[in-house]
């Protein structure tokens, strides 16, 4: 066999490892969450504070969005027996 024939492949290994980049992992998210703690928006961090102290789960998004013409916050939680949630609560009518 012709060395051609081992180079050829060994080569092109080479160059596809040395075109990976590492990542540095970051936690997982759906897109376009705020961030909790200092959001400034302090209806947002009422109502975050509402749901957990009322359900008792733990609050992993939330942020204020339109929702049928209405500003509202959509809360994602994970509940005390380990399924994940939606609430949407009326940010006007708090």
């Amino acid at each position: 066999m012709k060395i051609s024939q081992f180079l050829a492949p060994a080569l092109l290994g080479l160059l596809l490892m040395a075109h990976t980049v590492p990542v540095p992992a970051q936690p997982p998210h759906d897109g376009d969450e705020t961030v909790r703690q200092g959001s400034g928006d302090a209806g947002l961090d009422r109502a975050v504070a509402e749901v957990e102290r009322r359900t008792g789960g733990r609050v992993l998004s939330a942020r204020r969005v339109e929702r049928d013409g209405r500003s509202a916050y959509r809360i994602k939680l994970l509940t005390r027996d380990g399924h994940v949630r939606v609430i949407w609560q009326d940010a006007a009518g708090r």
